[in-house]
């Protein structure tokens, strides 16, 4: 039986473009091999953060990107952090800004019970049981 010898391995295409070549202005960018467990570690995490299901799908289907020789464009690895980065500080802006509106909601509950314990308990000397 003769195997390919690319049997088991991912195809060699950029795993974030899917493609073999890219050019930009005038040059040609070669793919580069995965070659250490913290790309893929990195990887991992920016598809987390974008909730990229086909990158992850690809990691757990293959389990170790270097040995699989998956390969990528520098410039899809640099543009696909960046994406990360950016929905990671725009997901953390929301929730300060969720974490903000509460302590505005709890502070303006907290003035309406003062304001309602000033006026009736206080000055109008009311008492509840």
């Amino acid at each position: 039986m003769v195997t390919s010898p690319r049997a088991g391995l991912l195809p060699e295409v950029c795993i974030f473009c899917a493609k073999k070549e890219k050019r930009s202005s005038q040059t040609r960018e070669k793919l580069s091999l995965v070659q250490t467990e913290s790309f893929q570690e990195n990887l991992v995490a920016d598809a987390t953060v974008l909730g990229d299901v086909r990158i992850l799908q690809l990691i757990q289907v293959h389990v170790d990107l270097t040995a699989k020789e998956g390969r990528y464009h520098n410039s899809c690895r640099k543009d696909y952090a960046k994406l990360a980065v950016a929905k990671a500080k725009s997901s953390k802006e929301k929730e300060v800004s969720d974490r903000n509106r509460t302590m505005e909601i709890r502070k303006h509950s907290v003035d309406l019970i003062i304001s309602f314990l000033q006026l009736h308990v206080v000055d109008n000397k009311e008492v509840y049981t």
